[in-house]
């Protein structure tokens, strides 16, 4: 399961491109050596200073990426460096939080072992057991409860929490209540924003018959069809881009759809957006192709694809 803060700006331009570019001997911050599991380059960082709870414009810290990445070395190392277990990026997302929702269980265990808030809510109101249960995962959901956790709601109370679980008729009932139907979280995040990163087809096509900003941007400028493609959420994707989502839009550093889908290494959804029109050839803020960041990402079967269609960089 795909989390809506994987979706910013440290996808952006972060060290991980820059060192496959640039022939950087390694990580060059402590999110790129923890995301990667390089403890040796993470002790390293650490010992020459760097600020182990900073964090980048998502308000990802170092911890927050190996949950995302399941790195549990790096996890066990940024703890005994004294890391901050219920630190929060820009979604008032924890570390558990974000382990849960990426099906790393055993990361989720290990910070709970260290004392993670087992009921931390995040900026939505849901809870770590609200996540593990969203994601019908019933190994962390059964060790979270032995820890005492508890949902942070019995039902949606917002347009975004029902389109995140694809609750159409809570949808509809809190639609035709009034509840404003671009309304956002403090991430930014709509109602579109959530069905397109849960991969909610159903709650997305209800969302734009009533109306919704199919390209509304979140705090990172990222629209629900980046958002979608960064997520594989390919039936999502395909369904705005039929409704006339932007295929070249840009969100935050200049990244297309076409970008994130490269990103997260999605043959199937770049080879939608080429067909819509994207362009094989356009550049980040920073002068990056589409073709170089699929490099960088180990991304072989789309950059394969991008070159067939004519990418160049």
């Amino acid at each position: 399961m795909s989390y809506p803060w994987i979706n910013g700006a440290r996808l952006l331009a972060c060290s991980l491109v820059a060192a496959a570019l640039y022939g950087c001997a390694g990580p060059s911050t402590i999110q790129d050596a923890s995301r990667l599991g390089d403890t040796r380059a993470l002790a390293k960082l650490l010992d020459a200073g760097v600020a182990i709870n900073g964090s980048d414009l998502d308000g990802y810290t170092a911890l927050h990426w190996a949950a995302c990445a399941g790195q549990i070395d790096s996890a066990k190392l940024l703890l005994e460096r004294g890391a901050d277990i219920e630190a929060v990026d820009n979604y008032q997302a924890t570390p558990l939080l974000v382990a849960i929702c990426y099906g790393h269980d055993d990361v989720a265990q290990f910070l709970l072992e260290k004392g993670a808030n087992v009921n931390a809510r995040d900026g939505a109101g849901w809870t770590p057991l609200d996540y593990a249960a969203s994601a019908k995962d019933p190994a962390i959901t059964a060790t979270l409860i032995n820890h005492g956790a508890r949902c942070g709601c019995g039902g949606p109370s917002n347009i975004r929490d029902a389109a995140k679980r694809g609750d159409t008729r809570a949808l509809v009932k809190l639609l035709d209540a009034g509840a404003p139907i671009n309304d956002h979280d403090t991430g930014g995040y709509t109602a579109l924003h959530s069905a397109a990163y849960a991969g909610q087809l159903d709650s997305a096509k209800i969302l734009v018959e009533r109306g919704a900003d199919i390209e509304a941007a979140d705090n990172s400028k990222m629209t629900p069809l980046m958002v979608a493609a960064s997520c594989g959420n390919d039936e999502v994707a395909e369904f705005l881009l039929e409704k006339g989502a932007k295929v070249n839009a840009r969100g935050g550093a200049g990244w297309t759809p076409l970008d994130y889908a490269a990103s997260v290494n999605d043959p199937a959804i770049t080879a939608t957006l080429i067909n819509h029109g994207a362009d094989v050839n356009a550049m980040t803020n920073n002068g990056l192709t589409v073709l170089q960041i699929a490099h960088a990402y180990g991304a072989t079967s789309v950059e394969r694809l991008l070159r067939k269609h004519g990418a160049k960089g």
